[in-house]
């Protein structure tokens, strides 16, 4: 398993990426590469992808969204930790939302792609398939994944997603045009109410599995949420 955080932030709240990588650093020492920030403000860059232990951590805008995502891969150890390298972040008023997920579920949740199931020996017998819609000669049958309850779908300021924790601030609300909902529609969820955000907890450990009672609660969660 390879733990993720994915983070959206407001568009451009951080023009620089050296200033966000500013604020990670407060929170986390090892951060403090020498020369990193500096060059980063040198470049003037709005986005950085750099390694960190046996991991990435990269920030990247997204114009077409109106949002900018950062994400950590492979970095975190466990959801303590993810809360950790999100701290200097939740009270911000350009968070939006954040989730951890485990890579390799999330890839194949959302692969549609015959070439990525062949490159990998994976079969696709049996999955539900969808025209790609582009014209002949470039038509052809993809792997259908809109029902598949990881499934994720990059919208306006925001990320249809979910995860076994998350954390979702006002601006969240506000780029959904909704109201929280009420939690206690799942029992199961363990709910940390602050002013600035909600931290969400569905599940003990990251989602693995769309069947059973993970693939349950990711479709409960995503219908409270999202209402889809």
């Amino acid at each position: 398993m390879t733990l993720c955080i994915e983070c959206a932030l407001r568009y451009k709240s951080f023009p620089q990426a050296a200033d966000l990588w500013a604020v990670l650093a407060k929170t986390h020492p090892a951060l403090r590469f020498p020369g990193v920030e500096a060059r980063l403000r040198r470049r003037r860059s709005d986005g950085f992808s750099i390694n960190h232990a046996a991991g990435e951590i990269h920030f990247v805008q997204v114009f077409n969204h109106q949002l900018a995502r950062l994400g950590f891969e492979g970095v975190i150890t466990g959801v303590d930790d993810a809360e950790t390298w999100l701290s200097s972040l939740l009270r911000h008023p350009d968070f939006i939302q954040a989730r951890v997920y485990d890579r390799d579920y999330d890839f194949w949740q959302n692969a549609h792609d015959r070439i990525q199931y062949e490159g990998s020996g994976r079969s696709m017998e049996g999955l539900p398939m969808v025209s790609n819609g582009l014209p002949y000669p470039m038509t052809a049958d993809i792997v259908d994944t809109s029902r598949n309850p990881g499934r994720y779908v990059l919208r306006s300021r925001y990320f249809e997603s979910v995860g076994s924790t998350m954390w979702l601030g006002n601006a969240f609300w506000q780029a959904l045009n909704r109201s929280p909902p009420d939690w206690t529609v799942i029992p199961a969820l363990r709910i940390d109410e602050h002013d600035e955000f909600v931290r969400v907890e569905a599940y003990g450990q990251p989602f693995t599995a769309s069947d059973g009672a993970q693939g349950e609660m990711q479709i409960a969660l995503r219908r409270l949420i999202f209402g889809v």
